[in-house]
């Protein structure tokens, strides 16, 4: 009878721990299940988000085909740009061919014009001589006749008279003779004449330039047909009355009277660039040379104006102009697409890498044990009329309390993970913005300058490139000195250092190295200039590609297009500076060198 009184006192308390117990329980799970639906909630949010960063990836991958669609214009224009320097290169050889036959023209003229004067001299001598011969004639014809009729009045003297006569007879047959040569010499020297005209004339007219004659009055008097055919007249036009003034424009004809008096004081005008007149009225461009022609006495008697038609060739170099303009725009562009191609590849990093930590989040929400703690609820509230016998009984009740405690251990477990990998997510997402503010912020100062710290463009450069750089593991070594703001083209300025960087990655990835160090040097270089170093210990350049790394088109990479350190190049010319390299050959490393000015204002273009 003891025993069941002894039960009885002690039932009651264990019903109220049972309660108790039970009312933690209850509210533990009603805590679970708030938090369960949090977690669904975060669920349906990291999902959204996930889709949002497919979207701009995929806007990324679009960026990337508009980028090979600039390169790929790029080889185009330059295709073009040799056309037209090999255009140029022939126009100029044939410009050079022309003024060495103008001049040897003019050499030969000179000449000529010497020979006809000297025989123009001995002609004049051979005629007064022949005058002189023929006045000695007549006096001697007078003599002799004078003898004749002396010589019947003077018999003492006849032998004497006689011996006289014959010596003078012989006298006369050797001024005969003499006479007869001269007048063959001077037969010769008229055919000689003839020639030396016919042979200036053919030079006149095999000239492909044009070739005019004028009286010191500017009066045409002799042109060749390439003249005619240059200004587009009719020869007889030419030679009736045009003066050479008509055949200037009207804004270079103050010029041309002043060039023209400085040539009869001694001078010759080679090459002088001028607009000329057809004889419809249009213009073309052309280089005039201006010589004089002188007299016996060294007195100016004509002007000699050879012109060359030089308006393909001005064309050709307007044309090369603007594809220069061209080209160092393109050049801008695709220093912009250099950029922006790391911004891309440090984005689709992160993106991977967010997705990696989504794909975790989602295997453990997946894997959670959260949702055994329904069928414990639904346990509990089938024996909620018995729950104290349930516990202490059943056997499924017995094993209840260890089981929820091990799956409250493993919620925390759960918890502690989700919230790592949502601070590893929120920092990729940092990264993702700073980058992209990054690029933003250069996008709104291209194209002029500002005052800033050298050394901030520098590490601009590194952020875009880091996820690259430590992919690679490559240690980054910073050497920035004491550098005061000064103003710089930013853009342009962060244009070639992100390409440098980018190439000494690439250097670093493929060198065997068990160590990749990548230098940054930025220092000031006589108070004037500003000075950039990139150097890495990677694979290095051979000593044949020094000398041609910066020409359009080179390039070591399979895939690489030729262009990055070409425009790198342009653009350190615009800024007043220049990009040099050094390197002691394969598997050296290598050195890149941006020198600017400290003092720069603007492009320098030439």
């Amino acid at each position: 009878m003891q025993l069941p009184k002894k039960q009885t006192s002690k039932l009651p308390k264990v019903s109220d721990r049972n309660e108790e117990f039970v009312d933690k329980l209850a509210e533990s799970m009603s805590r679970a299940k708030l938090e369960f639906l949090a977690l669904e909630d975060t669920h349906d949010e990291i999902q959204q988000q996930y889709q949002q960063w497919e979207d701009d990836h995929k806007r990324l991958l679009e960026l990337n085909e508009r980028l090979a669609m600039v390169n790929a214009e790029s080889a185009e224009l330059m295709a073009e740009l040799e056309d037209k320097n090999e255009s140029l290169s022939v126009l100029n050889k044939r410009l050079a061919e022309a003024n060495a036959q103008s001049a040897e023209l003019m050499v030969e003229i000179e000449e000529k014009n010497d020979i006809l004067v000297r025989t123009n001299k001995e002609l004049a001598r051979a005629n007064a001589h022949a005058a002189e011969l023929m006045a000695i004639i007549e006096i001697k014809d007078e003599e002799i006749e004078n003898l004749n009729r002396s010589l019947s009045q003077a018999n003492v003297r006849g032998a004497n008279l006689i011996a006289d006569r014959e010596l003078q007879m012989e006298e006369f047959k050797q001024l005969n003779r003499n006479l007869k040569r001269e007048v063959r010499e001077r037969k010769k020297v008229e055919a000689g004449l003839r020639e030396n005209e016919e042979m200036i004339r053919s030079i006149l007219e095999s000239s492909p330039d044009a070739i005019i004659v004028t009286d010191l009055k500017g009066n045409i008097i002799e042109c060749n047909q390439a003249a005619v055919e240059q200004y587009g007249y009719i020869k007889e036009e030419m030679l009736n009355g045009t003066n050479t003034i008509d055949l200037i424009a009207r804004k270079h004809r103050a010029t041309v009277k002043e060039n023209t008096e400085n040539v009869l004081k001694g001078g010759i005008a080679r090459n002088v660039e001028y607009t000329l007149l057809k004889q419809d009225g249009s213009e073309f461009q052309a280089e005039l040379s201006t010589g004089v022609i002188k007299g016996a006495n060294g007195k100016p008697l004509y002007f000699v104006c050879i012109s060359k038609d030089i308006t393909e060739r001005k064309q050709a170099e307007e044309e090369l102009k603007i594809t220069h303009q061209r080209l160092v725009e393109t050049a801008r562009i695709v220093g912009m697409a250099e950029v922006a191609t790391g911004v891309l590849h440090n984005v689709g990093n992160v993106v991977n890498s967010v997705g990696i930590s989504t794909s975790s989040m989602q295997e453990t929400i997946r894997n959670s044990r959260l949702g055994n703690l329904v069928k414990v609820a639904a346990m509990l509230d089938e024996n909620k009329d018995n729950l104290a016998a349930f516990l202490t009984t059943d056997e499924r009740g017995q094993k209840l309390l260890t089981y929820v405690s091990a799956v409250a251990e493993h919620l925390t477990d759960e918890q502690d993970k989700l919230s790592e990998d949502l601070n590893v997510f929120s920092e990729y997402m940092q990264h993702i913005i700073e980058i992209v503010n990054l690029q933003q912020s250069y996008g709104k100062t291209a194209g002029g300058t500002e005052l800033m710290n050298p050394a901030d463009i520098m590490e601009d450069a590194l952020r875009i490139n880091t996820n690259a750089l430590t992919r690679h593991s490559v240690e980054v070594v910073k050497e920035y000195g004491d550098l005061s703001p000064m103003q710089l083209d930013r853009h342009k300025t962060l244009q070639v250092l992100t390409n440098l960087m980018t190439n000494a990655k690439y250097a670093l990835a493929k060198n065997d190295n068990s160590s990749k160090v990548l230098t940054l040097r930025v220092k000031t270089r006589d108070d004037d200039q500003i000075v950039f170093e990139v150097a890495d210990n990677g694979t290095g350049i051979a000593e044949e590609d020094i000398t041609r790394i910066f020409s359009y088109g080179f390039t070591t990479k399979k895939d690489g297009h030729g262009f990055g350190l070409h425009s790198g190049a342009l653009a350190a010319k615009e800024m007043g500076g220049s990009l040099r390299v050094h390197s002691e050959g394969r598997g050296k490393g290598a050195t890149f060198t941006l020198e600017l000015p400290t003092n720069y204002k603007g492009d320098h273009n030439e």
